[in-house]
């Protein structure tokens, strides 16, 4: 009776232990599933801001290229055209003064000849 007695408090705490050991199994299990999904959702957010950050810094990056050769090549540009046109002008001017003198020499020279004649 005895020995009967201890076989089955043998039986009911090993029972008990296996029955602990896969409830433990089974929480430690659930803790690790969310650790790993931790791990997983926070990888794809490192990922995502990644990604975010980077299409930033390039909109940046075509910016500074645009101004860096866009403005540069319109301002070129600009002063090019605007060099052309004061030479353009200069030229026209110097032209109309050259114009201008010969008209005063062709009446000096007819005034101081009409002078001479009167």
């Amino acid at each position: 009776a005895f020995v009967k007695k201890k076989a089955k408090k043998d039986a009911a705490v090993t029972l008990q232990r296996h029955v602990r050991g896969l409830i433990i199994r089974k929480w430690i299990q659930s803790i690790e599933q969310e650790k790993y999904q931790q791990q997983c959702a926070s990888k794809i957010q490192a990922c995502v801001r990644g990604l975010i950050c980077s299409t930033i810094c390039k909109k940046k990056r075509t910016k500074k290229e645009f101004y860096n050769k866009v403005v540069p090549s319109a301002i070129m540009i600009q002063a090019y055209y605007r060099a052309f046109y004061l030479r353009r002008k200069f030229i026209h001017r110097k032209l109309w003064w050259a114009c201008a003198v010969r008209i005063q020499m062709s009446f000096r020279y007819h005034r101081a000849q009409w002078l001479v004649r009167n």
